[in-house]
C-alpha cells in the first residue's frame, strides 16, 4: 500500500468520526432525543429490550414481490430468535421527521449497547449476514425471476 493510500484511507476514517462525533454532539441536549434515552432505560430496568428502526415517511417503497423485504427478515429474526422487540418509527408529516429521528436514535443510544453487552459487539452484524443469507436462500432467486420478466408480463399478472 502506497504512503499517499494511506494517508487517504486515515483522512478519511478521520472524517467519518469527526462527523459522527459532531451528530451524536448536535442530538444530545435535544429533548427527543432525551426522551428516547429515557424510554430505553425505563424499558431496559423492565427487562425489556426494544431497538426502534426509523422508517422515515410511513409509505415504504416495496418490491412487487410477495417475498419480504431484507428488512422484514431482519426485524422477524430479531423478534422470534433473540426476543428483542421492535418498533417501527415513522411519520406522515414532514415536520415531525426530526421528531422521529432524534427518538428513535436516543432509543438506540442506551438499547443497542445494552444488547451488544449480552450478544457482543458484532451482534447486529451478524444478525444482518443471518437476514442476508435466509434471504437469498428463500426469496432472491423468486425476486430475479421476477424481474426479468418481461414489463408487459408484469403489467398483465397485476390486472388479475
Amino acid at each position: 500500500m502506497t504512503v499517499n493510500r494511506s494517508i487517504k484511507i486515515l483522512l478519511t476514517a478521520l472524517l467519518f468520526l469527526l462527523v459522527s462525533s459532531s451528530v451524536a454532539l448536535a442530538q444530545r441536549g435535544n429533548a427527543d432525543f432525551d426522551r428516547g434515552r429515557a424510554d430505553a432505560t425505563a424499558d431496559l430496568n423492565r427487562g425489556v429490550y426494544k431497538v426502534n428502526f426509523f422508517q422515515g415517511f410511513d409509505a415504504r417503497m416495496r418490491s412487487d414481490c410477495d417475498c419480504p423485504s431484507l428488512d422484514d427478515i431482519y426485524q422477524s429474526i430479531l423478534q422470534e430468535r433473540y426476543e428483542i422487540a421492535i418498533r417501527s418509527v415513522a411519520v406522515s408529516d414532514p415536520e415531525d421527521l426530526n421528531i422521529a429521528r432524534d427518538y428513535a436514535n436516543g432509543y438506540n443510544s442506551v438499547s443497542k449497547p445494552a444488547i451488544k453487552s449480552i450478544y457482543g459487539d458484532a451482534f447486529f452484524v451478524q444478525v444482518i449476514a443471518e437476514a442476508r443469507t435466509e434471504f437469498e436462500t428463500r426469496y432472491a432467486a423468486k425476486e430475479r425471476k421476477r424481474q426479468a420478466w418481461p414489463e408487459e408480463f408484469q403489467k398483465n399478472v397485476k390486472s388479475l
